[in-house]
């Protein structure tokens, strides 16, 4: 790893009309030391073709193609092969970041060794729309350092105040890791969408760190669009449960996040209208080990409420 430089890695497949304006949301960041990784995933709508003419003779952009679909997963990982820098961005294909956000970030990573990673607050919009147009997201507070604990709780919580997604946050690139494959019963294909592995880089990232760091700023743009998996209409929480239960479960073997996952997914099939028998069938898909007789002491309240319904 270079000491100082920052790589921006960007995975991309068929992203042809509007990957431009996040290349050069990339390359006109006020931190200079950067370098710009850009993979293409095999597109058949000459992305490919498109970033070689406009940044072939840019010395800070780096274009490679895969020779067949890997996947999204799978590329972010080929992405992350091809990065020197010391710290990493990930900027997915339709997302923005603002020119000052690296260097912002950067200056505090440097200083501060006991911090897992930076992110921002992030304003939500459409692809062809002023990237001010949508809603705040992820606000947890005043500029400063937080205990990862209240990063985790809140992520267990799925209250939607801390993000999912590691697109709005620079790590350290030594603490990036890319999970391919999650132990589960649910038969979900991780692969296809990238929901848990993404979250997963967030969670493995904080492992050996005190400490996160928040900035209230809206420095990061998640935008949405046609081809977007935010507007695909798949139901992703059972891909976020279980990653988080995975992580909880078997690395960081935090009982507290465990149970409060666990409860929250009795919450989730009592507002989806599922049976009491159903609702116990899917927690003992997400905990083998636990009982009838533990499922209902520890959830009682919440039966209760469901029976009574």
């Amino acid at each position: 790893m270079i000491k100082d430089l920052v790589s921006i890695i960007i995975p991309v497949y068929n992203r042809k009309t509007i990957i431009e304006e996040v290349v050069e949301c990339a390359v006109n960041q006020t931190y200079k030391n950067i370098e710009v990784i850009i993979v293409d995933n095999n597109s058949t709508d000459g992305t490919y073709e498109f970033l070689k003419s406009k940044y072939e003779d840019n010395h800070s952009v780096c274009i490679y193609q895969n020779e067949t679909n890997i996947g999204p997963v799978r590329n972010w990982k080929k992405c992350l092969e091809y990065a020197h820098g010391e710290f990493c961005k990930i900027l997915w294909s339709d997302d923005l970041m603002e020119n000052e956000f690296i260097e912002k970030a950067v200056n505090i990573l440097r200083k501060e060794n006991d911090i897992a990673f930076v992110y921002s607050k992030v304003s939500g919009a459409q692809v062809g729309m002023d990237r001010n147009y949508g809603i705040t997201s992820y606000s947890l507070g005043r500029d400063g350092k937080y205990e990862k604990d209240i990063f985790l709780e809140k992520m267990c919580r799925f209250d939607g105040s801390v993000p999912l997604s590691p697109g709005c946050a620079l790590f350290r690139t030594k603490d990036i890791k890319i999970v391919t494959e999650i132990p589960n019963d649910f038969e979900i294909s991780y692969l296809d969408t990238g929901a848990g592995p993404d979250v997963l880089i967030y969670l493995f990232a904080s492992k050996n760190y005190k400490y996160i760091y928040y900035l209230d700023d809206v420095l990061n743009y998640f935008r949405s669009h046609s081809g977007s998996i935010s507007c695909s209409g798949i139901d992703l929480y059972y891909s976020y449960l279980t990653a988080l239960l995975y992580f909880m479960t078997n690395i960081l073997r935090n009982k507290k996040y465990k149970m409060m996952l666990l409860k929250n997914a009795i919450m989730h099939c009592v507002e989806s209208g599922k049976t009491f028998i159903e609702t116990y069938e899917i927690i003992k898909r997400c905990d083998k080990g636990i009982s009838f007789l533990i499922f209902f002491i520890l959830y009682e309240k919440e039966i209760l409420a469901f029976i009574g319904k």
